[in-house]
């Protein structure tokens, strides 16, 4: 069996401080975590170099690796150049493998919008190459970027050693979805990261359709399949939940026994 590196999005666990949640990490035997940066974040831009020291310290103290670093802005791909580049800086201080955006919004000019987002993705994953991190796309609903085959299409003018799309089932679930086998093929060495939750569609009571998050083997995506293209893939990095099934004590124990099992069953 190959062993699968897991990891939390400090997303998912929005109420605890960075050492803090470095220690439950820990606890709960993950490998490492992918840090949320944004208002409401466990960092934000303006964190010091003293604060993102402490972070990595913390971090280090518990054996946890850096899984990445999530830019929750939505204008995170507009950054100025000094601002884009204290992003780069910290993802360096954090010893992080890549910083994580999303595409803008759309408008109803598809081409002039996905020019622009061409170039805008090209100008920051060189500012990243020059400091050794990679720049990731992740498609999601909403976005100009909902699937992976536009994911690909959108980094086609960059190197592909500098750059890689999130691939997460969860997500392209409301909106992009593509068979398992079809999104990794169409990713190939785009293929970079993984982030893992599951969600349901339900009626609300005015009668629209909303999405609930579920447990990893109740809700719409096939995560046994989603598994086995993946190992079909040859993908080997990070596993990381990006959101708890739920806000109950003991969710994240709980999700992790679903993750493990689906990981040891398709990698034996």
């Amino acid at each position: 069996m190959t062993a699968v590196p897991l990891a939390v999005a400090s997303a998912a666990l929005p109420d605890l401080a960075p050492r803090r949640l470095c220690a439950v990490a820990a606890e709960h035997g993950l490998d490492g975590v992918e840090w949320g940066v944004g208002v409401g974040h466990a960092l934000a831009l303006t964190a010091s170099d003293a604060q993102l020291a402490a972070v990595a310290g913390a971090a280090e103290e518990t054996g946890l690796a850096c899984a990445g670093v999530a830019v929750h802005e939505p204008d995170a791909l507009a950054y100025s150049g000094p601002l884009w580049q204290r992003v780069c800086e910290l993802a360096v201080a954090l010893h992080a493998p890549h910083v994580r955006v999303y595409a803008t919004g759309h408008g109803i000019d598809f081409d002039s919008d996905f020019t622009g987002l061409r170039s805008q993705l090209a100008d920051k994953a060189a500012e990243c190459a020059a400091r050794g991190v990679r720049l990731l796309l992740e498609p999601a609903p909403t976005t100009l970027v909902p699937d992976p085959s536009l994911a690909r299409r959108a980094l086609s003018d960059v190197d592909v050693d500098h750059v890689g799309v999130v691939y997460d089932p969860g997500s392209l679930a409301r909106e992009g979805w593509q068979d398992p086998f079809l999104a990794t093929g169409v990713l190939g060495p785009l293929l970079r990261h993984v982030h893992v939750k599951n969600v349901a569609p339900e009626r609300a009571e005015d009668g629209t359709w909303v999405w609930r998050r579920t447990a990893l083997d109740t809700g719409i995506v096939d995560w046994a399949r989603v598994s086995d293209a993946l190992e079909a893939a040859g993908y080997s990095g990070w596993f990381v939940l990006d959101h708890l099934s739920s806000q109950e004590p003991g969710s994240l124990a709980t999700d992790l026994v679903q993750l493990r099992k689906l990981t040891e069953m398709s990698r034996t």
